[in-house]
């Protein structure tokens, strides 16, 4: 295995493992959630999120880029210290944005893009135009280990967080490629029959996988802190 960055899958959940819930959080609740944001920057310098967990509006008009010259080329670059950076896995370009930074849990992060080779020119010209870098990983479909080869050559990352949802999170594990499992459990039952769990693929090949108790910690709050490793 060529030289990567570390990948850390980090999930808050129900105790009944909901990952998207619809109930009215309690005080209590949130609380937790705050103590999820704090470990998610303290793990790692880039996290990571599935074009459905971060969706945005895919009406955008991309006409007034056709024709525009491109090339298919990583423009993702190392950032100063202390920064974190969020990356959409976006393999076809279709998210749409109107800003270059993420904003969430009181943080701006620069957003990076990972497409592969399939998105349409005038989509790559569109992220040039918002100042969008992005990580050409993969032909047809995202090859994660190619893009975690790149994100620590080109970015300098030494960590990476995946943070949903599960299609994503299915993919770093069966792919035997998420080091690490970090679960912060809010005290909550959905009940939700069906409902969405931290991870979740169609593809199966490469499931089970297996992972060593590293240790429980009880959070400052009503939560739970448990994390798993290879």
């Amino acid at each position: 295995m060529k030289d990567r960055a570390r990948v850390i899958c980090h999930m808050m959940t129900t105790i009944d493992g909901k990952i998207d819930v619809e109930f009215e959080p309690s005080a209590e609740y949130d609380k937790v959630g705050d103590e999820y944001d704090r470990l998610l920057f303290s793990y790692g310098q880039a996290y990571g999120l599935g074009r459905t967990t971060c969706q945005s509006d895919l009406g955008t008009d991309l006409s007034k880029y056709k024709g525009v010259p491109v090339k298919f080329e990583d423009t993702a670059r190392r950032y100063p210290a202390g920064t974190i950076i969020c990356v959409a896995f976006d393999r076809w370009g279709k998210l749409r944005w109107d800003s270059n930074v993420m904003e969430y849990a009181g943080r701006q992060m620069p957003i990076v893009e990972a497409v592969t080779e399939k998105c349409a020119p005038e989509f790559l010209a569109y992220l040039r135009d918002l100042k969008i870098p992005c990580i050409v990983a993969g032909t047809d479909n995202l090859d994660l280990e190619l893009f975690l080869q790149k994100i620590k050559s080109l970015c300098g990352v030494e960590t990476f967080v995946i943070g949903g949802g599960a299609q994503i999170n299915g993919e770093f594990i069966r792919r035997g490629l998420a080091d690490e499992i970090s679960l912060v459990v809010a005290p909550a039952v959905d009940g939700t029959r069906g409902a969405l769990t931290m991870a979740g693929t169609d593809n199966l090949t490469g499931f089970p996988q297996y992972y060593r108790l590293k240790n429980v910690q009880k959070l400052p709050c009503d939560g739970l802190l448990i994390r798993w490793s290879k």
